[in-house]
């Protein structure tokens, strides 16, 4: 203790005294001898940026948000390293905003799919906005071609301390290394930890409330793939409901689908606006698309729309009829190609192959029985890669956290009513009305956004921002407002802001004004 309070004065004067490019030269040197204290980490790189001389878009321009801006808005740290995590290592980037912008803060990033890399570009999210933030690889490399997923070993399937890292704990491991390294730096620990991350990263913010619950005191958890062993299922389901017909549903199809699904449901909250708001009123019925019934300019063969009411059903046991996994709701259609093999292929074989047989030669497609399988897949990969406990005690109630989960109405991967199944459940485990629970914790949906983002409603807005309000300021988010850019491109301007609502309130127009701005709409149930 003495010597690692020796190492946050020395730092906290060569910070002062220093440049931020002197500085953080300097912190490799530190850091290399702060590891007798922090034995765990080492660091391998820290190189300096000033504003503007870091092109995030040139080093990962895929994940870099709709609107954030290439080049780096505050002089940063970038600093690279390793945590040894039981037996391996995590590889992990921590950009640390100079001394003089840093806000005080520290921000966790989750990962997606499979992870297997850092992102720069969702480092960037964080660091431009004064945060000191960190993401790690997981604690895997994941090669391209391992994509593929068929017949392809993936190593970290094959370790349970590895596996656990992917979702459970590798976010935790990071949080409590980067945060060290943070009061080193800076010579004062982060007055408050915030934790953002979609899809897996979404499963990875609930497993942090579940498992690690004091490592933030608040979580931003999107399109949470928390039940991931049974949305690995679904994805099975749908592409068998099509391979068992040798039948696809083009791209052009399943838009027109889409198309007539909105013109049906569209006006259902009292407003004509291209987007429905909430699907689980809309009665859609995809037979209507049925060549000989359908009124349009495209048709289905029976054996396609056999094929769509299958997918519109969810998974379940064929001889029970017991649900394995949720329906899917009008309005997302239009990305739902990818349920016709290609997430079978890139996340369904590869688990059954490396987590759950071991064996690289299984056909998921044709071998998996939807009945007599489900006990021992459950076991095997469910009970290491699932996280829906929803005793969030320790989180919400012992540590005062704040939880924010998001899910767009349009999202083509998950079961877009998880979210309010998990937050009854929630409820219900802590023996408290919804009112009660919506003091920490809250669901916001995004009518017409697709998985993490994308689709054809408002879909950029600061979550973070949310929750430092509701963290700092005791203020609970009755509203988000969210943007919509024309084609999603920034460049083309704004098409209109709509908030989003804690579930169960949706927006409602008020009756005046332009219905392209949010300040004409209402939240109310």
């Amino acid at each position: 203790m003495l010597f690692f309070g020796l190492v946050l004065a020395a730092l906290a004067s060569l910070t002062a005294a220093k440049t931020p490019s002197v500085a953080c030269k300097a912190f490799a040197d530190v850091t290399a001898e702060a590891s007798f204290a922090q034995k765990n980490v080492t660091i391998t790189a820290t190189t300096h940026y000033a504003a503007g001389a870091l092109n995030v878009s040139a080093l990962d321009s895929s994940t870099l948000a709709l609107g954030e801006p290439d080049l780096n808005v505050y002089g940063l740290c970038r600093v690279e390293g390793w945590i040894n995590s039981t037996g391996h290592s995590l590889a992990f980037e921590l950009w640390l905003p100079d001394a003089a912008l840093w806000n005080g803060r520290y921000l966790g990033m989750g990962n997606g799919g499979l992870a297997g890399s850092v992102t720069p570009g969702v480092l960037a999210y964080g660091a431009n906005r004064g945060y000191a933030v960190a993401q790690s690889d997981s604690g895997h490399e994941f090669p391209a071609e391992f994509a593929a997923g068929d017949g392809v070993n993936i190593p970290f399937l094959h370790s349970k301390t590895a596996t656990a890292d992917w979702i459970r704990d590798s976010v935790h491991y990071t949080a409590v290394a980067a945060k060290y390294l943070v009061s080193v730096f800076y010579g004062n620990p982060a007055t408050y930890s915030y934790y953002q991350g979609c899809s897996t990263g979404g499963a990875q913010g609930l497993a942090l409330a579940q498992r690690h619950p004091a490592d933030f005191n608040g979580i931003q958890a999107g399109a949470p793939g928390a039940y991931y062993s049974h949305l690995a299922l679904s994805f099975l389901w749908n592409s068998r409901a099509m391979t068992s017909r040798n039948v696809s549903v083009s791209t052009a199809e399943l838009e027109a689908i889409q198309a007539a699904a909105i013109a049906q449901c569209d006006a259902l909250d009292g407003l004509e606006d291209g987007l429905i708001t909430n699907p689980l009123v809309c009665d859609f019925d995809v037979a209507s698309m049925e060549c000989g019934k359908a009124t349009g300019d495209v048709c289905l063969s029976a054996e396609q729309v056999a094929a769509m009411q299958e997918v519109y059903a969810g998974a379940h046991d064929p001889v029970t009829l017991d649900r394995l996994y949720n329906k899917f709701w009008p309005g997302s259609e239009g990305g739902l190609v990818v349920q016709e093999g290609g997430l079978t292929s890139s996340f369904t074989t590869p688990l059954m192959q490396n987590l759950w047989k071991n064996n690289l030669t299984y056909d998921a497609g044709t071998e998996f029985d939807f009945h007599a399988d489900v006990a021992s897949y459950d076991e095997i990969v469910g009970g290491q890669i699932d996280d829906i406990d929803t005793d969030l005690s320790a989180f919400l109630q012992n540590h005062r956290g704040k939880l924010l989960v998001h899910q767009g109405w349009s999202d083509q991967y998950n079961a877009q009513d998880f979210p309010i199944e998990y937050y009854k459940g929630v409820a219900s485990t802590a023996e408290l009305s919804l009112p009660e629970l919506a003091r920490s914790f809250r669901v916001f949906y995004q009518p017409g956004v697709e998985h993490c983002g994308g689709g054809y409603g408002p879909n950029v807005f600061d979550g973070v921002a949310a929750l430092v309000n509701w963290v700092e300021n005791g203020v609970a988010p009755d509203r988000i407002v969210a943007t919509q850019y024309v084609n999603n491109t920034v460049a083309l301007g704004v098409q209109r802001t709509r908030p989003y609502c804690p579930w169960p309130q949706q927006a409602v127009y008020r009756g005046h004004g332009s219905t392209d701005s949010a300040t004409s709409f209402v939240c109310k149930e």
